[in-house]
């Protein structure tokens, strides 16, 4: 029997307790974004959880950064851009997961690519389309005309129709 006292206090936790491993993992060849940053370009980020922080762009603007998603079964994708911070569980769309059959095997149990972690404060996400290629792999390059003055957060959306509501997601990278 739980004590009446504490019960809030469960409760609480419990629920926590359950948003901590809901957030978005990217998984390579399913739903994955990876941000290429200068001076050499190397691949990061790929294979993470959301609201990862990258790092700094060591170069001295204009510079070019470079995302790229991995989604074979999407019919088409978005990279959606915004500074006002990174929430994993920020807003969920529907259960949280898409099937194995969607997901890949590699994804993990409960599969989370079902929520979007861009914050909608400040300036809100825009959302720039991209068409993927034979490969599945989409590509977006950006001109960074001076520092950053906070991090800029970056998710990759993807129309799917394997995916229960016809979206799922990627994990969100950010960096300055």
């Amino acid at each position: 029997m739980i004590p009446t006292k504490n019960l809030g206090v469960t409760v609480l936790l419990i629920l926590c307790s359950g948003l901590a491993n809901a957030q978005t993992t990217g998984v390579p060849f399913v739903n994955d974004l990876l941000v290429r940053l200068p001076p050499t370009f190397l691949a990061q980020g790929s294979a993470t959880t959301s609201c990862n922080f990258v790092g700094f762009a060591a170069a001295v603007p204009p510079y070019v950064v470079a995302y790229e998603l991995s989604a074979p079964t999407a019919t088409a994708t978005f990279l959606a851009l915004g500074a006002g911070g990174c929430t994993a569980t920020l807003l969920p769309f529907g259960p949280p997961a898409a099937p194995i059959t969607c997901a890949g095997p590699v994804a993990g149990s409960p599969l989370t690519n079902l929520w979007f972690s861009i914050n909608f404060a400040g300036p809100w996400p825009i959302f720039v389309a991209g068409v993927p290629n034979s490969a599945g792999i989409t590509r977006w390059n950006f001109t960074i005309p001076s520092v950053p003055t906070q991090p800029i957060w970056a998710q990759g959306v993807m129309l799917d129709t394997c995916s229960p509501f016809g979206v799922k997601f990627s994990q969100a990278l950010g960096f300055q």
